[in-house]
């Protein structure tokens, strides 16, 4: 099953017969697209040459800095690409105070930011310090995480705030980060489909 919603008016969207229990479904828009998909065994885009579509991607991290570090869980680890929860693995950012800490990553360049992804760090004795975290794209505050020990990963909206960083910050423990990714929306024109 395949929910497809365009912002465009008028007839954006047809659905083809089905072939082999398949769907397919055409698209003729230059607005964005938004799916939503359950139990799809396959899902055929055919984008025509006016259509302009838009992509999640991962954004390159530079570098990351935090206002400290102790027990060896140095800023680098946020975005060491090893999302590893556990902190013997050594992959997670560690803070040497439970006082007033920011985690800052940078980007290369500025970016429109779509949302951050954090991944707390899931030992037992700490999981729940990452509560009350705020999530920052430059100084706009994307959101607030609260702790639910199903979430291994928080994912908060930024809402495409242009920035050249991103930070985690929180105030009255310790912060700790496994690992910060950043995604944005980045348009793509589609190729000549012929037929």
């Amino acid at each position: 099953k395949a929910v497809v919603s365009t912002q465009s008016t008028g007839r954006d969207a047809f659905k083809s017969p089905p072939l082999s229990g398949l769907s397919h479904y055409f698209f003729r828009t230059s607005q964005q697209l938004n799916f939503k998909m359950t139990r799809v065994v396959s899902l055929v885009l055919l984008c025509m040459s006016s259509v302009v579509y838009s992509c999640l991607v991962k954004v390159e991290t530079n570098v990351a800095s935090a206002t400290s570090s102790g027990w060896g869980g140095v800023a680098s680890r946020a975005v060491d690409g090893n999302t590893n929860p556990v902190y013997r693995g050594r992959s997670c950012y560690h803070s040497a105070t439970n006082g007033d800490n920011t985690l800052t990553v940078e980007l290369k360049g500025s970016i429109p930011v779509s949302s951050v992804k954090v991944y707390n760090r899931a030992d037992t004795c700490c999981d729940q310090r990452i509560d009350g975290a705020t999530v920052w794209a430059g100084d706009h505050k994307c959101g607030t995480i609260v702790f639910d020990s199903a979430i291994p990963v928080y994912e908060i909206d930024c809402k495409g705030v242009e920035t050249s960083a991103v930070s985690v910050h929180l105030s009255g423990d310790y912060l700790q980060v496994c690992e910060v990714e950043v995604f944005a929306l980045e348009e793509q024109p589609s190729e000549t489909v012929d037929e």
